[in-house]
């Protein structure tokens, strides 16, 4: 589940994405 978060963090915000 943390994968799928952390990938659609990382498409919507790239910030987000860095911190997973």
């Amino acid at each position: 589940m943390a994968k799928f978060i952390c990938n659609f963090a990382e498409k919507a915000l790239s910030m987000l994405g860095k911190l997973c």
